[in-house]
């Protein structure tokens, strides 16, 4: 039995709202979660998750036939104190991570000076018009959980403790 990970597959496997790790041009890990953006199955595009660069969010085309990492169930840590903004006093702008009810999102570029919001809880986009109650977090991280512990696998603004 793996811990850890899940299994090792192929990018055509991908499913809607999981997450996965690939080598990058550079042999280093990058994660993204697959996200469904049209109505039939294969309208795959993989949302990258990149911290720590001038670019952390980014909506681009699932890699081909790459093997990829399943990672288990991914949470999202956020750092209560770290709120900046809310549907009230800011206007929702790329590279925003909100938490409306239970669920979290993100704002991801998509295409020349647009975006794309995300609910990454379940790997589907809202929306343009969306307009529930929402917070922004400057600080979260993305984590899973091993025998109890939680490992995180990327980290988002300058956490608590860093």
């Amino acid at each position: 039995m793996l811990l850890g990970i899940e299994r090792v597959m192929d990018a055509g496997e991908c499913e809607p709202g999981r997450f996965y790790l690939k080598l990058n041009y550079n042999d280093d890990p990058s994660i993204f979660q697959c996200v469904k953006v049209g109505d039939d199955d294969d309208d795959l595009m993989a949302l990258w998750l990149t911290p720590g660069t001038d670019r952390p969010l980014g909506l681009e085309t699932i890699p081909d036939h790459e093997p990829l990492v399943a990672l288990p169930p991914v949470h999202i840590r956020v750092d209560a104190p770290s709120m900046y903004a809310s549907n009230r006093t800011t206007a929702i702008r790329p590279g925003m991570f909100l938490v409306s009810n239970d669920e979290a999102f993100v704002v991801a570029p998509s295409g020349f000076r647009g975006y794309s919001t995300i609910n990454i809880s379940t790997g589907l986009p809202v929306p343009k018009r969306w307009a529930p109650d929402w917070l922004a977090f400057s600080r979260w991280l993305l984590v899973i959980e091993d025998n109890g512990e939680e490992i995180p696998i990327a980290s988002f603004g300058e956490t608590s403790g860093s």
